[in-house]
């Protein structure tokens, strides 16, 4: 272990040196970078300052009266006066050329020290074969403008050459010609001014671009291009500023990593038993004891005095938040999270326990009452679902407060509830304790300013010692089903007992089970069709696909009514594929008319999360050669809002293939479209309880939703239309789509074609006829 140990300790030392190394090495070559940066800068500083004084002298030489007179008069006094062997040496320059602007030199005059002679003259001419030669080499250009000075490189010799245009002292008249003037950088004056700088700089042409900075070994090698016309390039070439000092830092890091790695190691030898491995030692078997239930206290003892024991105290913590989050977990699966009662799972787990104790004698009898509220979706279609949700909060809490602290009162969804009575003395009693809970169920409630009042439908089944021996938790729901059916059959508001009169629904229940089992199996669910228009009601959007059971004996029968069984015996899944394959060939026959004819299908949250759902819903599209995207699904927003996160994935799948999503009942749910954004949904389809309520204040909840839907780049459709008003209202909302009885009632397969038929002859006749 010790060597492992070491091993680790020698890696993680050497590491670190590595890259503490390599952050000093990165300083000291941006340091040594400023450093040659700024001797750049020095360099520049004193090229561009003898560029400037150059400049200066012809500026001076060309805007003398003088000068302006010479050049139209050519006076030899103006020669002998000026132009001095003193005066071109003061000046600090090699030649000075007049030029007139037809380019033809006026005067040319060279210092004999430029040309190699005798020392101290001045070589003054009107026609000079060098000064030809020098304007020629440096092809000059009289009309470029001027004032000029700048670095020329003639036959790989570097000069500084400055013009300025001949003009009168006070700037009037034109150019009468240029002065040129011109120093030779020599071997000699290069030495002079890397002196001045201290800085050992070369003038070279351009080479590169901006500045760059290069190092080999101890030596940095470093090019700056010049921002001035012809551009230029300064080189210096040296030893690296800081090399000595980046070795010697380098050998006392080689120095501190194996000391800092032999004082680590002896330290963890000696302390590392004592002190730390034992003591982890004891804490981890007492932990794996605990794993193995052998642990009677479950926690690990500490004093608080180091960092093992602090250690100790984390583990605690650790322990106590996942016993917390444990029973958080238990209570979000057993308990509804609005009103804190129980939810499906709990009233299951508690039938089956109460089942077992009633086997067992261990209790007489229990009772199992479930309660539909009515009314209780006008008050959310009228004041919101904030106040639905309030109602019931404290319907909840009149149910606690009626029940024993034994009994069970969960919550399975929506406004539906269940309780289980432990042991009630009697049918009898359980009677009166159920009328108890309709009384408290209907007394009413205050919302702000508002008083909200419901009613409750509660179908009771009393269970004693006597009971079949087969019964099963789910054949009770059914029973109390059938009984809270009745009372809501009888008006409403009522209490119902299951009886022996009753056996004959459940078994009807059972039997409309069979039934649509059999239809679903035999390909005998209809389908019908309802047109969502554009909101003019000219253009065809999609069709709504409805499925339609008729039952042999029973006849029609209601979706409200099929659809529940079918979702709890499993068979929505077939149900809607069924309806969908259907309602693809059917399109597809359609094609002729309307090539391009959309259906929107509703889909069950439920079979969405099934595993295979995808690869069923891609196999009928197959199956029926229908284009995946002419299809969208419509979720329902409540169902959506409960299960939004484990739909991400199926949604994107279909959302590959080319699948859109609406979302069904809009508002219903209270839900935020901006959540709905992160999920690929195009359209909304807005609940039509809004629809009824224009003229009644429900144009601004519409508006609000319709400009918020286009922000995000979706769709509204406003469904349950069936007034003229109600239609004209929605395109001045501007709402995309109407869907309704005031253009169509669901269709038949027989049915569409004709309407079809009709609707294409309209839009055809538009365009030919507008």
């Amino acid at each position: 272990m010790l060597r492992l140990l070491g091993a680790t300790l020698l890696l993680t030392v050497s590491v670190g040196s590595y890259f503490s190394y390599q952050i000093l090495a990165e300083k000291f070559t941006e340091f040594e970078k400023k450093s040659i940066s700024s001797n750049l800068d020095a360099a520049d500083l004193l090229i561009n300052e003898q560029l400037q004084t150059l400049k200066k002298f012809a500026g001076d030489y060309a805007i003398w009266d003088d000068s302006y007179t010479f050049m139209q008069t050519g006076d030899q006094k103006y020669i002998d006066s000026t132009y001095t062997y003193e005066v071109i040496n003061n000046v600090g320059c090699d030649f000075i050329f007049l030029i007139h602007p037809n380019k033809k030199i006026a005067l040319s005059v060279i210092s004999s020290d430029f040309l190699d002679l005798d020392k101290g003259k001045v070589i003054i001419s009107t026609q000079s074969t060098v000064a030809d030669q020098l304007l020629n080499d440096l092809r000059f250009n009289i009309n470029k403008e001027y004032p000029h000075s700048a670095i020329y490189f003639i036959n790989k010799q570097v000069f500084i050459l400055a013009s300025s245009p001949i003009v009168k002292s006070n700037g009037s008249g034109p150019a009468n010609g240029i002065v040129l003037m011109g120093r030779k950088i020599s071997a000699e004056r290069l030495n002079h001014l890397q002196k001045l700088s201290q800085v050992p700089f070369n003038i070279l042409p351009i080479a590169g671009i901006g500045e760059e900075i290069s190092f080999q070994d101890h030596q940095y090698h470093a090019i700056r291009v010049s921002k001035s016309t012809p551009p230029f390039s300064l080189h210096i070439d040296g030893i690296r500023p800081l090399y000595k000092e980046g070795k010697f830092a380098y050998i006392l890091i080689i120095i501190n990593l194996f000391s800092v790695w032999a004082i680590s190691l002896l330290l963890v030898m000696f302390g590392l038993g004592h002190l730390i491995i034992k003591r982890i030692t004891f804490y981890s078997q007492k932990l794996h004891r605990m794993s193995l239930g052998e642990q009677s206290d479950g926690r690990l003892q500490h004093s608080g005095t180091d960092e093992i024991d602090f250690l100790a105290l984390s583990v605690n913590e650790l322990l106590d938040e996942i016993e917390n989050q444990h029973q958080k977990l238990i209570r979000d699966a057993l308990y509804d999270p609005l009103t804190s009662l129980g939810n499906r799972s709990r009233l299951s787990e508690q039938l089956k326990l109460s089942l077992s104790l009633l086997r067992r004698k261990t209790i007489q009898s229990f009772c199992l009452l479930l309660i539909d509220l009515d009314g209780f979706k006008m008050i959310n279609d009228v004041h919101g679902h904030p106040a639905g949700d309030q109602l019931l909060i404290v319907l909840s809490k009149r149910i606690l407060n009626t029940i024993r602290e034994c009994d069970c009162a969960v919550r399975l969804g929506g406004d539906e509830f269940a309780i289980l009575l432990i042991n009630p003395q009697s049918i009898f009693m359980a009677e009166q304790v159920t009328e108890r809970i309709r009384v408290q169920l209907a007394l009413p409630i205050e919302y702000g300013h508002k008083t909200l009042r419901v009613s409750a439908s509660i179908g009771l089944v009393y269970l004693e010692d006597d009971f079949p021996a087969d019964i099963q938790p789910e054949n009770l729901l059914k029973k109390a089903d059938i009984a809270m059916y009745q009372a809501k059959q009888a008006g409403r508001d009522q209490v119902i007992v299951f009886d022996e009169q009753m056996e004959y629904l459940l078994n009807d229940y059972e039997k409309l089970e069979l039934d649509l089992k059999s239809s679903i199996d035999n390909e005998q669910i209809d389908v019908s069709f309802q047109p969502i228009l554009t909101a003019d009601g000219k253009n065809l959007e999609s069709l709504e696909v409805l499925g339609r059971w008729f039952h042999p004996k029973l006849g029609l029968i209601n979706p409200d009514r099929f659809i529940p069984i079918a979702e709890n015996a499993r068979l929505i899944r077939r149900y809607t594929l069924g309806v969908l394959k259907k309602a693809c060939l059917v399109a597809k026959m359609e094609f002729g008319i309307y090539p391009d004819l959309r259906l929107s299908v509703n889909i069950s949250v439920q079979e969405m999360l099934e595993d295979d759902f995808f690869n069923d819903l891609h196999e009928v599209l197959l199956e029926t050669d229908y284009p995946p995207h002419l299809l969208n699904l419509e979720i329902t927003e409540s169902l959506f809002v409960k299960n939004e996160s484990e739909l991400a994935k199926p949604m994107q799948q279909c959302n590959e293939l080319g699948i859109k999503f609406h979302i069904d009942d809009f508002g219903s749910a209270y839900s935020s479209i901006a959540r709905l954004h992160t999920l690929p949904i195009d359209v909304l389809k807005i609940d039509k309880a809004f629809i009824k309520r224009i003229g009644e204040g429900g144009e601004e909840l519409i508006r609000a939703v319709i400009e918020m839907a286009h922000s995000l780049k979706m769709k509204v459709i406003c469904e349950g239309v069936e007034t003229t008003e109600q239609a004209l209202c929605i395109i001045e909302l501007g709402g995309d789509y109407i869907q309704g009885y005031l253009y169509s009632k669901p269709m038949a397969i027989s049915e569409l074609s004709m309407w079809l038929h009709k609707l294409n002859y309209n839009e055809t006749r538009e365009k030919i006829i507008p």
